[in-house]
């Protein structure tokens, strides 16, 4: 069954904790998709799920240049009980 890009990034967590560059990053190359408004946009969607409580933040850093750009904050995220529940309810994994 192919899954929304949406279910697909946050169904990324359930391995276990991620920056979001590196859930960005497998999510775009399993899609084969490499602009960076595509990056920005998963990103961002990343924000989305953090905001409804589907993922929480465990640990962040000043990006030093070498993924979104200097002086940007990137973030490791984890998914919520919450998030495991809707993510099931979703799409029945």
């Amino acid at each position: 069954m192919e899954y929304p890009k949406k279910a697909l990034l946050l169904k990324s967590f359930l391995s276990g904790d991620q920056w979001d560059y590196e859930a960005v990053d497998a999510l775009l190359e399993k899609e084969g998709v490499k602009s960076d408004y595509a990056r920005w946009t998963a990103r961002f969607w990343l924000m989305e799920m953090l905001s409804g409580g589907l993922l929480e933040i465990v640990e962040e850093e000043v990006d030093t240049g070498s993924h979104f750009g200097e002086g940007k904050v990137v973030s490791k995220y984890r998914i919520t009980e919450y998030g495991r529940s809707r993510l099931a309810a979703l799409v029945g994994d």
